[in-house]
């Protein structure tokens, strides 16, 4: 597993950058990291998630969604300002965008292409 979680100084921001990932045996080890990280915020952050360098395919976004949605539920946490997600992949966009459904609790995300995009977003 190569992913980086990291809460920028000063700044309600927390970007989580994923590369070599594997939903199945990495993604509660990294949820519980992420809900601790938003326990200690003193503020609502803007989570960007950046998966630019991410191989996904469908099966790795649907654990995803189960896990963030229902197991976790870390889209409507507290501290949970807003979602941001920077991809080019368009099987990636068209499942942030099917998350703003009922079955994974009408999460929604702003979608970016780069990582400075969704910063300029986070800091306007």
């Amino acid at each position: 597993m190569t992913n980086k979680l990291e809460k920028l100084p000063n700044e309600p921001i927390v970007i989580l950058s994923y590369v070599d990932y594997n939903y199945e045996t990495d993604g509660s080890p990294v949820m519980a990291q992420l809900e601790k990280v938003l326990d200690e915020q003193s503020e609502p952050v803007f989570y960007i998630i950046n998966v630019l360098e991410a191989r996904v395919n469908f099966e790795d976004l649907t654990r995803a969604a189960n896990l963030a949605a229902k197991q976790f539920n870390i889209h409507h946490h507290p501290n949970m300002r807003e979602s941001l997600i920077v991809t080019q992949d368009q099987m990636v966009r068209l499942g942030a965008k099917g998350m703003d459904s009922e079955v994974y609790g009408k999460i929604t995300f702003k979608i970016f292409e780069t990582v400075d995009e969704a910063l300029a977003y986070a800091r306007s």
